[in-house]
């Protein structure tokens, strides 16, 4: 009986290990999105559009800050809206992409979000421990007054470099095209 306990509790911690590295992260709506509980959430957003290595050091940065990282992922109507220009990759192959980086636990597909309200609207279901941004963020100020209202903390997870953006590879692709 206790050889079997120990190669069951071996299995189990096996698996547990394994986890992470084996299972893609959970993909929802943000009208399905069910909050987890007893974690430490901490809850980002972005386009990511074209994945790189400032998105990558950020979710790390970002996922180490708590135990339960949920990315808040832009629809593409809004990429348009606020970059001008149509979305590399549509929300659904971006997530895809998404659910396979270590870091991240779960992905929120956004609608179409507007104004504050809406996005204030999206931060009260989400209800995360810390809001994970970037330095500088020109939502900073909606963002922190969003987690005063829901008892959260803003923290800058990073620096921003100017040396590698979404934009820039884009700007240089076109520019050797």
């Amino acid at each position: 009986m206790k050889n079997k306990f120990l190669t069951l509790i071996s299995a189990l911690i096996i698996l547990s290990s394994c986890a992470k590295q084996n299972i893609p992260a959970k993909i929802s709506t943000l009208e399905s999105f069910k909050r987890p509980i007893g974690d430490k959430i901490v809850l980002v957003g972005g386009c990511f559009d074209l994945i790189h290595k400032h998105h990558i050091d950020f979710l790390q940065k970002s996922r180490a800050m708590g135990n339960y990282l949920i990315v808040a992922l832009e629809s593409d109507d809004t990429i348009k809206l606020k970059k001008s220009r149509n979305s590399i990759n549509i929300q659904a192959d971006r997530a895809k992409i998404l659910s396979h980086i270590i870091n991240i636990d779960e992905i929120v597909l956004l609608p179409k979000l507007t104004g504050y309200s809406d996005y204030l609207e999206m931060v009260k279901k989400i209800h995360p421990n810390i809001i994970a941004i970037t330095e500088p963020d020109t939502q900073f100020q909606n963002k922190k007054k969003m987690a005063d209202i829901i008892n959260a903390k803003l923290a800058i997870a990073m620096i921003l470099h100017n040396d590698t953006s979404t934009s820039k590879i884009i700007y240089a692709i076109k520019s050797t095209a």
